[in-house]
């Protein structure tokens, strides 16, 4: 009950907001890694890593509802989540 209490207290938007604690070489690294970005330049990657913002969550926190609107690029960087779908009948 307590965890529970403390999920729905917790509002990772507002206590991340704009946060920018990102290590930028780390980044550069795991973007290169992925497909989508292996093959762009090192400045076009700073400018990508420029726009990005570093997020923390408490576990089993909901981080996007299926059909919301897709506003941005996760990229887990420590630890594990859960993709759920639910199919429409």
């Amino acid at each position: 009950m307590e965890q529970e209490i403390e999920n729905k207290a917790h509002s990772s938007f507002w206590s991340n907001i704009f946060k920018k604690n990102i290590d930028e070489e780390s980044l550069i690294e795991v973007l290169r890694d992925m497909p989508p970005f292996s093959l762009i330049p090192k400045s076009l990657i700073m400018q990508i890593i420029s726009l990005m913002h570093s997020r923390q969550y408490i576990a089993h926190e909901i981080i996007f509802h299926q059909d919301d609107p897709g506003i941005g690029l996760y990229i887990i960087n420590e630890g594990t989540v859960t993709v759920e779908y639910i199919a429409s009948d």
